[in-house]
């Protein structure tokens, strides 16, 4: 508990300082996302009227006129990347792009559910009749987590939606691993994760690039510390007889994870 409770701080002072700093440039970082894509749009176009003009199957006046397209398009495209401040964007994007694809951590909110039939059990007792009761149970859970990923970042809009375009969402495996009270390790799993990138960029005089994301795993859990009712005993029922207290034995025990987590 001690642990999580530090990770919870820790996060929250991370986050804090880090909206305190990106709110003082916030307009900046718009007007320098709108530009990174404008040179990114005509970077698209130079290529394409390239690949036009490679095929060959064109006639002399239609040569002539995707020639001088790509002419426009070329010394304009050279006209924005010249400009200090707008060359300093794009390097900025492509490390942001760079930062949030590949490997990476989070720090996660997992919700962990019981896959299997028994019940998990934290605390049982036997009532005034002898019947055994499960006090508390573990068969789901919210917990801290620390979690690794590698995300790859395709070159699509995400699901068609042009509001999250190319590069800016990401999907790849994860591992996670949640921290106990009695174990250093209580539970480790491992699933699929979607990264959303938070900003596409930064502006230029903010001292760090940006490539953090809000991400969100599926996956399974696995507790080598579960514990559960022992053998013979039944919830709900009287105890076996010979038997004098509700006896628990530790196993493991496999869940599904769902984790929310953020990466910077």
């Amino acid at each position: 508990m001690i642990r999580c409770l530090a990770l919870l701080v820790v996060l929250i002072i991370v986050l804090f300082s880090s909206e305190g700093v990106l709110a003082e440039t916030e307009s900046q970082t718009a007007e320098g996302v709108k530009r990174a894509k404008e040179i990114i749009e005509a970077e698209k176009q130079v290529k394409d009227l390239k690949t036009i003009l490679d095929q060959g199957n064109l006639d002399a006046s239609q040569k002539a006129a995707l020639e001088n397209s790509l002419k426009d398009s070329q010394a304009r495209l050279d006209q924005m990347v010249s400009q200090p401040q707008l060359s300093d964007i794009r390097s900025l994007k492509e490390k942001a792009d760079e930062r949030f694809a590949g490997f990476n951590f989070g720090v996660a909110l997992g919700v962990i559910i019981k896959a299997g039939k028994r019940d998990l059990v934290q605390e049982a007792s036997l009532d005034a009749n002898g019947i055994v009761r499960i006090d508390r149970d573990n068969n789901t859970t919210a917990n801290l987590i620390l979690e690794s990923h590698y995300f790859f970042t395709p070159d699509l809009n995400f699901l068609g939606m042009k509001s999250v375009g190319p590069r800016d969402w990401g999907v790849g495996p994860f591992i996670a691993v949640q921290p106990g009270t009695e174990n250093i390790i209580q539970s480790v799993g491992a699933g699929l994760m979607f990264g959303f990138k938070r900003s596409q960029i930064i502006a230029p005089d903010l001292a760090r690039d940006r490539g953090d994301s809000f991400n969100i795993g599926l996956g399974v859990m696995v507790n080598p510390n579960a514990k559960v009712l022992g053998d013979g005993i039944t919830k709900n029922q009287p105890l076996p007889a010979g038997e004098t207290s509700v006896r628990l034995r530790t196993t493991t025990e496999m869940g599904w994870l769902v984790t929310f987590s953020y990466s910077f």
